[in-house]
């Protein structure tokens, strides 16, 4: 994934890569893949270990990960 869009959650101030995209081996070797990446418009908000801290912001804490394929 490219620099900068290689994370989809951040935890503590750290990102993470926690979503993912799963494809057939059949699919990956008959294809090219045009881009994979998050999708971050915004910085994400830090999640901590208390689950109810963010239990009042209407954001989501993760970014969806996309690909672009050609068929």
């Amino acid at each position: 994934m490219p620099a900068g869009r290689n994370y989809s959650r951040i935890n503590q101030g750290r990102p993470e890569l926690i979503d993912h995209i799963l494809v057939s081996e059949l699919l990956v070797r008959k294809v090219d893949i045009k881009s994979v990446g998050a999708v971050i418009p915004e910085p994400l908000p830090s999640i901590t270990p208390v689950p109810t801290a963010r239990l009042n912001e209407p954001s989501s804490d993760h970014a969806p990960v996309v690909a672009t394929f050609h068929v």
